[in-house]
């Protein structure tokens, strides 16, 4: 790699190959990091949605009114909820992207 008068054309080569597959894979690997963590984020996320479902068909039932199926409307940081009556209680999703969260909450 190293002549008497200084690198090599094929030293020089070599290690930007290498330096290149490092990088690589370093962008790779945090790429997948990301992506899970974004996965993450939006399972988080969702079940707070269905959280807020089941308090709102909480609030429902202390007013004595039935409870039908309902959509909330976006919430500003992304998701919303479902409410379905299921058998004894009340089904809440909670959504945020592709994930969903689904709360089954019984009496």
């Amino acid at each position: 790699m190293v002549s008497r008068r200084g690198v090599t054309l094929a030293g020089t080569l070599w290690m930007l190959a290498v330096l290149g597959v490092l990088m690589s894979a370093t962008l790779s690997g945090i790429g997948m990091i990301r992506a899970r963590l974004l996965r993450h984020k939006e399972l988080e996320q969702a079940a707070a949605m269905a959280v807020s479902g089941q308090d709102y068909a909480a609030a429902l039932q202390r007013q004595h009114k039935s409870i039908v199926r309902y959509r909330s409307p976006e919430f500003p940081g992304g998701g919303h909820f479902e409410l379905e009556p299921g058998g004894a209680g009340v089904v809440s999703t909670g959504v945020c992207g592709p994930s969903r969260y689904r709360l089954d909450k019984r009496p």
